[in-house]
């Protein structure tokens, strides 16, 4: 199947100028944070005396400077992801109706590991009318979602002993993504978790740059043939299979082993083995 890769693949994400600081503002902007949460960041840099160092292609930068940077690269997310995808509605839809089921629900943020994720995951599914269990793809999971093609679903029981309740869980997620027309796959047992795959997940950045107009075209490589655009670093499936184990009772499994970040990367560069 040549299923094409999502437009935010093609992103230059930052100039080489901006050094590591822009990928991760990117990588912000892809967990749906807005402007003022990132002029936040700037801000704390101000203030802590780091600017010279986080942006060194910058001297001497103005308040103006940061603002026009910040802008760059928010409309270049926008130029790139104007409009949500169809795939993007289909993964929507199958949460909604984990939902309804009484099966909690996280996706992206507040979780950044798996660890994370199912303690968030645990504390959701107590919000709702008989909660039985919950689902969970992490923050991480998400960035390596916006330049491929595959997120993991970390999945468990209410009772971290009961590892029959923990597949009825997966069988539920795995049924209500493949209802919503995605593909799914999953080993059927409770050591891994479920993969959702071959889609184009593109959702509009919630940042809006100050003034002005989007740039008028695309960024960075063109697509290949077929619409297939280049994965940074070509490093997607080598990183997402170490993310695929599940955490293990009792309890709220406990934190997975995520992969530890390399020094002096950027963050999708420490995800894909950029640079």
């Amino acid at each position: 199947m040549n299923q094409p890769l999502p437009a935010l693949s093609r992103a230059r994400f930052t100039p080489d100028v901006y050094g590591d600081f822009g990928e991760t503002i990117m990588a912000r902007l892809v967990l749906g944070h807005t402007r003022n949460d990132l002029a936040e960041i700037l801000d704390d840099i101000v203030r802590a005396g780091d600017l010279q160092r986080v942006l060194p292609g910058i001297p001497n930068p103005t308040r103006q400077d940061l603002d026009n940077w910040l802008d760059d690269i928010i409309r270049e997310y926008q130029q790139l992801v104007p409009s949500r995808s169809a795939d993007a509605a289909k993964v929507a839809q199958a949460q909604f109706r984990l939902e309804e089921l009484s099966i909690g629900v996280v996706f992206g943020e507040p979780a950044w590991d798996s660890g994370e994720g199912a303690r968030r995951g645990y504390e959701r599914a107590k919000l709702l009318s008989d909660g039985f269990g919950y689902s969970y793809t992490h923050a991480q999971d998400i960035c390596r979602l916006a330049v491929g093609d595959s997120f993991y679903v970390g999945f468990w029981g209410m009772d971290g002993k009961d590892e029959n309740a923990a597949l009825e869980v997966g069988n539920y997620v795995v049924e209500e993504y493949r209802r919503a027309g995605l593909t799914v796959a999953w080993n059927g047992t409770i050591d891994d978790r479920i993969v959702v795959t071959e889609l184009c997940w593109e959702v509009p950045p919630v940042a809006k740059p100050l003034s002005g107009p989007a740039p008028a075209g695309p960024t960075g490589p063109a697509p290949r043939a077929g619409g297939q655009a280049p994965v940074a670093g070509g490093g997607l499936a080598s990183a997402s299979q170490a993310q695929g184990r599940q955490p293990q009772a009792p309890g709220i499994p406990p934190r997975a082993q995520d992969p530890e970040p390399s020094e002096g990367r950027g963050f999708f560069g420490r995800l894909f083995g950029r640079r």
